[in-house]
């Protein structure tokens, strides 16, 4: 099964939106919710969603199942073999950022058969061009489920200028190019932590 994986923000609340205000200290700020991604552990059918499949030239395919998973029944699985000439294969979604956050993107990774897992974050602006990428490297979980997680912070995106950010869930292929392998996120999450 190949389709657009799951959806980020809740239906009634989009990053943008106005937030209740919380009173702290003779303060007041606006509240983003604790993960900002809906369906993290992709317990429902994430077929309608805001998540893009770009095989980059690889033979990738995506698919929800209840094969394995970190938390409840179900994670995304990608499968490759073949190294494409366009970057890493996987799901990208772009967000927009709201100014005085430190983003922490993550996921939890899983390779039965030594796959690895690439996260990326990049700095866009209002023009969907690339300012700056940032990245957890190409890493391989080797036993059982690896956390991984990429964070970025208002300085960098405010001297890049960027507006938005591009997430991704990437199937690396540096070290098994040729070899058909598996790889699983789950309990995906994208935290705004407010800045100080």
């Amino acid at each position: 099964m190949s389709v657009n994986l799951f959806g980020i923000f809740s239906e009634d609340k989009a990053i943008n939106d106005t937030y209740e205000p919380v009173v702290s200290d003779d303060t007041v700020s606006r509240r983003l919710p604790d993960n900002l991604i809906v369906n993290p552990s992709f317990e429902t059918n994430p077929s309608e969603t805001i998540w893009d499949i770009e095989p980059r030239n690889t033979d990738l395919r995506t698919e929800w199942t209840d094969e394995v998973a970190k938390t409840g029944e179900y994670a995304i699985k990608l499968a490759t073999s073949t190294k494409g000439n366009q970057g890493w294969a996987g799901l990208f979604t772009t967000v927009p950022i709201t100014d005085g956050y430190e983003y922490t993107f993550s996921a939890e990774a899983y390779s039965p058969d030594s796959a690895s897992a690439w996260l990326s974050l990049e700095l866009l602006d209002d023009n969907d061009t690339f300012l700056m990428g940032y990245s957890m490297g190409c890493s391989r979980p080797s036993e059982g489920w690896v956390s991984k997680d990429v964070t970025v912070t208002p300085e960098a995106y405010r001297e890049e200028g960027a507006t938005q950010m591009r997430l991704g869930l990437q199937q690396c292929l540096t070290y098994s190019e040729g070899n058909p392998t598996t790889l699983y996120f789950d309990d995906v999450a994208l935290i705004a932590t407010q800045a100080e």
